[in-house]
């Protein structure tokens, strides 16, 4: 299912606009690559630390919307118990993931499948773009990033998916 208004209208893009499109890409392809080779590193640690700390899934995957609203799988690891009974206190090593956000680490194969790119706006839930308005609809004109404005803001800051109150 592709989730788009009927007020999305395809622009021309420029010879310009095509270059740059065409770099970022490799650039993206490029640091994700070396990043992942990097912190291959890091992250069989981290998905050894997960099973061992809490069983259940090491990695989760969320539905979110794209470029242009199109749906795609975002992959974290999994940074909350797998239990859902009663308030259970999250586990420390878990806690560690979600404050360092190394939960975010295989995100950067979404940049190799080209979902995701390493900087731009945050990946709404398919939830909130059904609710979002003409005006949040040009947030999904950018491919959305692994980071960007949205994350160097406090999470106690954020408000609603469009606005800030900071």
């Amino acid at each position: 299912m592709r989730v788009s208004p009927d007020h999305l209208i395809a622009k021309k893009r420029s010879v310009a606009s095509e270059i740059d499109r065409v770099l970022m890409r490799c650039t993206d392809i490029s640091v994700a690559l070396m990043a992942m080779v990097i912190l291959a590193i890091v992250i069989i640690p981290i998905a050894v630390g997960i099973a061992l700390d809490h069983p259940g899934k090491i990695m989760v995957t969320q539905t979110r919307c794209g470029f242009l609203g199109k749906p795609f799988r975002i992959w974290k690891f999994r940074s909350t118990p797998s239990t859902q009974s009663s308030p259970v206190r999250m586990a420390w090593f878990l806690q560690i993931l979600a404050k360092t956000h190394l939960d975010k680490l295989p995100m950067f194969w979404n940049v190799l499948m080209g979902d995701m790119t390493l900087v731009g706006p945050r990946s709404p839930s398919v939830d909130e773009v059904e609710h979002y308005s003409i005006k949040d609809w040009q947030a999904l004109d950018i491919k959305p990033g692994i980071s960007g404005e949205w994350d160097a803001i406090s999470k106690d800051c954020y408000q609603s998916s469009s606005s800030f109150n900071c």
